[in-house]
């Protein structure tokens, strides 16, 4: 499935734009203002770009293609079965596919925190 947005920016940023996804399910490639910005499969992370050097004022375009086989696939698709659209019923339940979370843009300073890694100090 196919989407698309087209929007102007309210007003003029000063630090780096981060283009979000919540979650999209399951493979999303991502285009924005006529350029390939990557790939995405997952159905219940988030991912990110950095659209700084594409973003314009005016006439901004997002399209994003989405590609999502249900149970026909490798990915993880709980009781989602194509099946339970023409025979709905039992255990199962009609495949979402798409863009299921917010998609937002964010500015961020010039220099900022892109990952965060915690882990358990040693025992002693």
């Amino acid at each position: 499935m196919w989407y698309r947005l087209t929007f102007d920016m309210s007003a003029s940023s000063t630090g780096r734009m981060l283009l979000h996804f919540g979650a999209v399910d399951w493979q999303a490639t991502v285009y924005f203002n006529g350029e390939k910005l990557g790939k995405h499969s997952g159905g219940y992370d988030g991912f990110s770009f950095d659209v700084t050097h594409l973003v314009r004022k005016t006439g901004n375009e997002l399209i994003l293609f989405v590609y999502d086989p249900s149970e026909h696939g490798m990915q993880p698709h709980g009781k989602q079965r194509a099946s339970a659209i023409s025979k709905p019923g039992a255990a199962v339940y009609t495949p979402s596919s798409g863009i299921w979370q917010t998609v937002w843009l964010e500015e961020v300073p010039e220099h900022y925190i892109e990952t965060l890694k915690i882990g358990q100090a040693s025992q002693r």
